[in-house]
């Protein structure tokens, strides 16, 4: 560990003194700010990890910083750095500003100042910031793999998401990233995910976009958060008429739907994230609000809304959507609530409540959909109760509910008015990324075959052609390649 402080300390200390050859003009003319796009996301994504997410815990930090004591040059060690972490927050513009406002007067390069305004983004003084930025540039020209990109209304719903037998087709579609890291086997059925994504993604945004749609059918076909989805199918296939769709589907559940019920929305209505989303990439205030204003006032995020009316698991999707609403916020700014951690808390209870057998019943994608707040919270915590939870839960569920004939989950542990124990592979995809997430962190191969294996039954066995199916599916499977392509933690 000495070693490594040493090394560190000597790492950030290249070139700090030295004098920046941009025009504060110059910068102050690259508005809109700088954002991460294809073309230059690859090469910060090491940077990132190494400053921003770098600590003496983090494995990924011991490896780079090791490799770059050594002057080790070892692909699998660079390239596994590099893949950390694939998909970036797109940064709101007040941020970028007033990142360019600490660092304009230093003359910082275009490169050094994108860096320098994740760093501030991420909690680091500008001074700092920018001394960081300088180092770090200079290691990622260094790299051999610098230049490689990396993969980059009152609606009520029913909770029968099964499985209509019919098969999607699968189509051809150039690879759109750049291949895994060669210690990473392949994830089966990722090219029919691709073109099954372009497919009915296509077809789902053409259905938000039908002239005679009532507003609830329109509602009800941006379920899942669609304005999230199309947001995230923008991402990685970098084609930018995809916000098109996203922009209708926020229109759709913002304007019709939220805003006309001043937020005061069920709380299997709280979709947040694509108003989170769009502000961070326009900088559209009306967003923000309405972000915030559901984190506040859906049902069950009000603070004084008694937590008992939340005990059962019954309730477990109101509650994870609830915290994916409290940590929205924070992306916007907000300060940490209190209630968040209580909530969470209530979310870990879901999970022994389902294990002991208490409730009612269980729903395998409603325990997906509580595992996915609780790893978002952890993404921002590092809350290791949360990583032993969930690694207990999936060998639970497994056991469970999983049918290996199928490569499915039952859609029920047992037969209610509501669906009873057939498969649902439509539902894969919101339990598969806890899978992939759990490998990561743990590195247990059980985790990344049985991952695989969801991942696999979910690509070919669900039913896309109705939007909702579509969303939920790839609401939360862009986690699952993000994760799956990445080396594990330990």
């Amino acid at each position: 560990m000495k070693r490594y402080t040493l090394c560190l300390l000597a790492f950030l200390s290249v070139s700090v003194f030295g004098s920046c050859a941009k025009i504060v003009s110059q910068a102050q003319a690259e508005e809109p700010p700088l954002r991460i796009t294809s073309k230059n996301r690859g090469e910060f994504t090491t940077l990132f990890d190494l400053s921003a997410r770098g600590s003496s815990k983090n494995s990924y930090f011991k490896r780079g910083l090791s490799a770059v004591c050594r002057s080790d040059s070892s692909e699998r060690v660079v390239f596994g750095i590099k893949r950390h972490l694939t998909f970036f927050p797109f940064y709101s513009a007040a941020a970028s500003r007033r990142t360019l406002d600490v660092l304009t007067t230093k003359g910082a390069s275009r490169k050094e100042l994108t860096l320098a305004r994740i760093l501030v983004r991420e909690g680091r003084d500008g001074a700092s910031a920018c001394k960081a930025a300088k180092s770090e540039a200079q290691l990622a020209s260094a790299s051999p793999l610098a230049n490689v990109p990396p993969p980059s209304l009152s609606p009520s719903l029913p909770e029968d998401d099964r499985l209509i037998p019919t098969l999607a087709p699968s189509l051809s579609l150039p690879n759109l990233v750049s291949p895994a890291p060669f210690a990473v086997k392949p994830i089966p059925a990722k090219s029919t995910w691709e073109s099954h994504m372009i497919t009915f993604g296509r077809m789902a945004c053409d259905t938000i976009f039908q002239r005679d749609l009532s507003t609830d059918e329109l509602l009800t076909a941006t379920y899942y958060d669609g304005a999230a989805v199309f947001y995230q199918v923008k991402d990685y296939t970098h084609d930018t008429s995809w916000n098109r769709c996203a922009e209708r589907a926020l229109h759709i559940y913002r304007d019709l739907y939220v805003i006309p019920n001043s937020a005061k929305v069920p709380g299997y209505w709280n979709f947040s994230q694509g108003d989170v989303e769009h502000f961070l990439r326009t900088g559209d205030q009306l967003s923000r609000t309405t972000a915030l204003n559901l984190s506040r006032s859906a049902a069950f995020t009000p603070d004084q809304t008694p937590l008992t009316w939340s005990k059962n698991a019954a309730y477990s999707r109101e509650v994870a959507y609830a915290i994916l609403s409290y940590l929205g916020a924070e992306r916007l700014g907000e300060p940490r609530r209190p209630r968040l951690n209580l909530l969470v808390a209530q979310a870990l209870s879901h999970l022994d409540q389902w294990q002991r057998g208490d409730a009612s019943y269980m729903r395998p994608f409603m325990v997906g959909i509580t595992m996915e707040a609780l790893i978002s919270y952890y993404e921002v915590t590092r809350d290791d109760l949360v990583l032993q939870a969930i690694s207990r839960t999936l060998d639970w569920l497994w056991d469970r509910a999983w049918l290996p004939r199928n490569n499915a989950f039952m859609f029920t542990d047992r037969k209610t008015s509501t669906g009873g124990t057939e498969p649902a592979p439509d539902l894969n995809l919101i339990i598969a990324p806890a899978y992939a997430w759990a490998y990561h962190h743990t590195g247990e191969p059980r985790f990344l075959e049985r991952g695989d294996r969801i991942f696999a039954g979910g690509v070919q066995g669900a039913w896309l052609n109705n939007t909702k199916q579509f969303h939920q599916s790839y609401l939360w499977s862009f986690r699952y390649i993000k994760y799956r392509e990445q080396l594990p933690l330990r």
